[in-house]
């Protein structure tokens, strides 16, 4: 049988808090708590509430930036294949709609790389990636949002 390889894309912290590069198991967490409190708050550096919406609804065939003026919809599970890279720029909004509002059945929005194909996404404290549904209040641009 081969070795199955796999690849870590952050380095620094998990989202589940899971240890990574000596780091302790609930830093991950105090990351993403943090992140999402800064975007509760109003204090993250991003611009993508003021921005266009963007539905996405093909696949990310070609090498593409998405943007941080910019929030992007996933309206079915989208792929980035083809040894395409997709960038996404620190401050950038990414939101999956529910399978309940997707075109078929058991296709939410979804982010799937597949094998050769690479994503980019280095955020910052102050200017988070936010990877969240539509119905997020603690994310500008929320469906409930005032």
């Amino acid at each position: 049988m081969g070795q199955r390889k796999t690849r870590q894309i952050d380095r620094t912290s998990t989202a589940r808090g899971g240890r990574t590069g000596g780091a302790s198991p609930t830093r991950g967490i105090e990351r993403l708590v943090g992140a999402s409190l800064l975007a509760l708050l109003g204090l993250w550096g991003g611009q993508a509430a003021q921005g266009a919406t963007v539905s996405v609804s093909a696949n990310v065939s070609a090498s593409t930036t998405w943007t941080s003026d910019n929030t992007y919809v996933l309206g079915t599970i989208i792929y980035v294949n083809n040894n395409a890279t997709l960038t996404i720029q620190p401050g950038t909004v990414v939101r999956g709609m529910a399978d309940s509002e997707t075109p078929g059945t058991n296709d939410p929005g979804t982010l799937i790389v597949t094998r050769g194909a690479k994503l980019i996404a280095n955020g910052t404290a102050t200017d988070p990636i936010i990877f969240t549904d539509m119905d997020d209040d603690n994310v500008p641009g929320g469906l409930h949002s005032n």
